[in-house]
C-alpha cells in the first residue's frame, strides 16, 4: 500500500473496536494490518534473523541456563509458590513461580536438545512481536509504522540478548503477558465486556509472578489509554482498572518482602536508568568499539535529530504531544533500571522509542506528500527515512552478531560464567550436562577450582595469551 492511500484512503474501522474515536495518530482507525499481514512480517523477519544466527541453534546451554533450565522436582515447584524461584540460591532473591515453571517446561520437554531449545526461544519472541503487533494495531497504527517498528526492533542487540540466552525466556514471557494486559484493558475501557477486565488482570497477575517489570503497569496502562483516544471522560472505568492492577502489584510486593529474605528493593539508580534508557533508543547500543560502529552510531543519532527537527516544523500540535507521550511511556517502561539496570532488559523501552521514530517518519512522508503532491518529492523524503533507518537496522545486527559473539562457548566470559556454575557454586546440574561441561572445561585446561580462579586473576590482563579455542570477545555480553 503506498503512502499516497495511508495519507487519503479512509475505511470503515473493524467491528471490533468500532466505538474507538480516534486511534493513536488521533485519526480515525484506518488502514490497520489484517492478522494474516503481521503473520507474514513477522514470519519473514523471524525467518531472516534465524538465517543470520543458525549457527547458534546448536550451542549449548550458557552461564545459568546451566542450573535453572531442567526438570524441577514437585516440592522444588511447590517451594517456589512462598521462596524464591531458584532452589539453589544462587540467583536474585525474588517470588518468581511462573518464571520456575516455564523452565521446568524447557528442561522437561525439550531436555538437552537444543535445537529445541533455542527454536523455542524464537517461538516465544515471535510471540511477543504477534501480541504488540495486536496491540499497536488496536491503537491505529498502519501497516508501514509497524513495520518499521518491528524492523528496528528484531535487528536490535536487545533483540539478540533476550533470543540467544535461554533463561531470558521468563523475561520475555512477562513482557507477553504485559502487552496482553494491556490490550484486553483498551478494549475493555472502550466499553467492553467484563471479561476483558478479568483478562487484563489475569495476565497482570502472570506477567508479576514471572518478574518486577510489571511493576510498570499501574503507570504505563493509563497512559497508553491517555495516548490511544483523545475521550478521556470514562473515569470511572479507569480507576476500577488502575485499582485492580495496583492491588495485584501491592500484593506481589509485600508477599515478596515477607517471604523473600534479601529481596532487592526500589532503588534510585539514575546513572544505570539514563544507560538504559540510551540503549533502548540506539538499535546497536550505546557502547561502540572501532571505527565503523562509532560512525553507524553517530550517523543515526544524526538521523534522529534530523528526524526529530523535521517532524516538530511539520507535524501538528496534536502529533507532537502524541510523540512526546510515547516518549514519556518509553522512559516509565525504563523505570526497572532505577533499581537494577540491565542490558537485556530494555525490550519494552526500545519498542516504544521505536514506535515514536516511526510515528514521526510516517507523518514527515504524509507531510511532505500532502503539501507538494509531488511524487518525486515524496520519493526523496522516502529514500532519506530509508538510508537512516538502515543506519540502526545495520548497527543492531553488527551489534548482535557481537553479542552472539559474547555467548559463544568458548569466549572468555562465558568460560567464566560457565567456571561460576561448576566451580564456584554449589549449582544443581543435570548430570549429563555436568559431564559434557566438565570435560570442555578440562579441554580449555581448566579441571579445578584453582585453575578457574587463576583465569578470573588474569582475565584484566589484557596480555593474556588463552587457549585455543577460547577467545576474548569483542563486547561482554551484560554491556550496554
Amino acid at each position: 500500500m503506498t503512502l499516497e492511500r495511508l495519507s487519503h484512503k479512509r475505511t470503515k474501522p473493524r467491528k471490533r473496536g468500532s466505538d474507538l474515536k480516534s486511534a493513536i495518530l488521533f485519526l480515525p482507525v484506518t488502514n490497520s494490518p489484517a492478522e494474516w499481514q503481521l503473520a507474514i512480517l513477522i514470519l519473514g523477519l523471524l525467518a531472516i534473523w534465524s538465517v543470520i544466527f543458525l549457527h547458534t541453534f546448536v550451542r549449548p546451554f550458557e552461564w545459568d541456563d546451566l542450573h535453572l533450565i531442567r526438570h524441577y522436582s514437585y516440592s522444588e515447584l511447590v517451594s517456589s509458590l512462598y521462596g524464591q524461584e531458584d532452589p539453589d540460591r544462587i540467583e536474585t532473591p525474588a517470588l518468581r513461580p511462573v518464571a520456575t515453571l516455564l523452565f521446568h517446561f524447557q528442561g522437561t520437554v525439550f531436555g538437552e536438545n537444543m535445537i529445541l531449545q533455542r527454536a523455542f526461544m524464537v517461538v516465544l519472541m515471535g510471540a511477543l512481536l504477534w501480541t504488540m503487533g495486536l496491540l499497536l494495531r488496536e491503537v491505529g497504527l498502519s501497516f508501514a509504522h509497524i513495520l518499521i517498528i518491528f524492523a528496528l526492533f528484531v535487528s536490535s542487540r536487545v533483540f539478540a540478548s533476550l533470543v540467544l540466552w535461554i533463561t531470558n525466556g521468563a523475561l520475555i514471557l512477562t513482557y507477553i503477558c504485559i502487552t496482553l494486559s494491556t490490550l484486553f484493558y483498551l478494549r475493555w475501557m472502550k466499553q467492553g465486556p467484563n471479561y476483558l477486565l478479568a483478562l487484563t488482570f489475569i495476565f497482570a497477575a502472570l506477567a508479576t509472578f514471572t518478574r518486577e517489570e510489571a511493576y510498570t503497569l499501574p503507570v504505563a496502562l493509563p497512559l497508553v489509554w491517555w495516548l490511544a483516544t483523545r475521550d478521556h471522560t470514562d473515569y470511572r472505568r479507569l480507576m476500577i482498572g488502575l485499582l485492580g492492577i495496583s492491588a495485584i502489584i501491592t500484593f506481589h510486593y509485600l508477599l515478596r518482602s515477607i517471604l523473600i529474605v534479601g529481596a532487592p528493593q526500589p532503588g534510585l539508580n539514575l546513572s544505570g536508568a539514563k544507560t538504559a534508557i540510551f540503549s533502548a533508543l540506539l538499535p546497536g547500543g550505546v557502547q561502540a568499539s572501532g571505527l565503523l560502529d562509532h560512525l553507524l552510531q553517530v550517523c543515526w543519532i544524526l538521523f534522529l535529530a534530523c528526524t526529530a527537527f523535521a517532524f516538530f516544523r511539520m507535524a501538528a500540535r496534536r502529533q507532537h504531544q502524541l510523540v512526546v507521550g510515547i516518549c514519556l511511556l518509553g522512559l516509565v517502561l525504563s523505570s526497572p533500571a532505577l533499581a537494577v539496570p540491565r542490558s537485556f532488559g530494555v525490550a519494552l523501552p526500545a519498542l516504544a522509542f521505536f514506535t515514536a521514530i516511526a510515528v514521526a517518519i510516517v507523518e514527515i512522508c504524509r507531510y511532505v506528500w500532502l503539501l507538494h503532491h509531488d511524487k518525486g518529492v515524496l520519493a526523496k523524503a522516502i529514500i532519506v527515512c530509508l538510508i537512516g533507518l538502515t543506519l540502526g537496522v545495520v548497527s543492531g545486527i553488527r551489534r548482535s552478531v557481537y553479542v552472539a559473539e559474547a555467548l559463544d562457548e568458548n569466549s572468555l566470559e562465558a568460560v567464566l560464567h560457565n567456571g561460576a556454575m561448576l566451580f564456584g557454586r554449589p549449582a544443581t546440574i543435570p548430570a549429563e550436562r555436568r559431564q559434557h561441561f566438565m570435560a570442555y572445561m578440562s579441554a580449555l585446561g581448566i579441571t579445578s577450582h584453582d585453575d578457574w580462579t587463576r583465569l578470573i586473576a588474569r582475565r584484566q590482563d589484557h596480555s593474556l595469551t588463552l587457549t585455543p579455542p577460547m577467545f576474548r570477545e569483542k563486547y561482554g555480553y551484560l554491556s550496554f
